[in-house]
């Protein structure tokens, strides 16, 4: 690429700077690399991974850095929130007054069993402890991909979030008579 060198050029009685093109003295080449880089789990939506050096080469320039910005999909069933994840589950009325037991699949793809005793009151948020989002092992904001993957030891477990679950109570959109009177009968005010 060309590059840009400023030049004093004389008008009158005035000398101005004045920025001129010229072929480049260096040579500086395009050329495409593979860059492979571990994202570890845990990693926050808006995380930047940095490659030194990689970014676009300019003549009597130094080499930018590569950022790379993590950005996460969202999930139909779960919400991240930082290391802990809440998702809603659907419970009959009749489950949420004689108790339940239910199955969901984690993001982690196993099974999750979820149970409730007795009486479900509006609103309820079971919290499971050790079921969110792995724990990053570091607490840098930025950091490089070439020694992230080196400092994780892959012996030691990731700690873990908590998997919040709010239970949403179905009430059916009518009664008809006899229920109606069952419910005033055995439920007195």
């Amino acid at each position: 690429p060309d590059e840009y060198i400023n030049v004093k050029v004389r008008l009158g009685p005035f000398t101005l700077d004045q920025k001129q093109r010229q072929r480049s003295s260096q040579r500086c080449r395009s050329q495409k690399e593979l860059l492979q880089f571990f994202v570890e789990p845990g990693t926050l939506d808006g995380h930047v991974i940095t490659f030194p050096g990689m970014a676009s080469q300019l003549p009597a320039a130094v080499n930018g850095n590569l950022h790379l910005k993590i950005i996460q999909r969202p999930h139909d069933t779960f919400i991240r929130d930082n290391d802990d994840i809440h998702t809603t589950v659907s419970v009959t009325l009749r489950d949420a007054l004689i108790g339940f037991e239910k199955h969901i699949t984690h993001l982690g793809g196993y099974d999750i069993k979820l149970q409730h005793p007795g009486v479900l009151k509006p609103g309820t948020v079971a919290r499971l402890p050790g079921e969110g989002m792995s724990k990053r092992r570091d607490s840098a904001e930025n950091y490089t991909s070439s020694s992230a993957e080196n400092d994780i030891n892959q012996d030691y477990p990731l700690e873990r979030g908590d998997l919040l679950v709010e239970y949403k109570i179905l009430f059916p959109d009518s009664l008809d008579s006899t229920t109606r009177n069952f419910i005033t009968e055995f439920f007195p005010s």
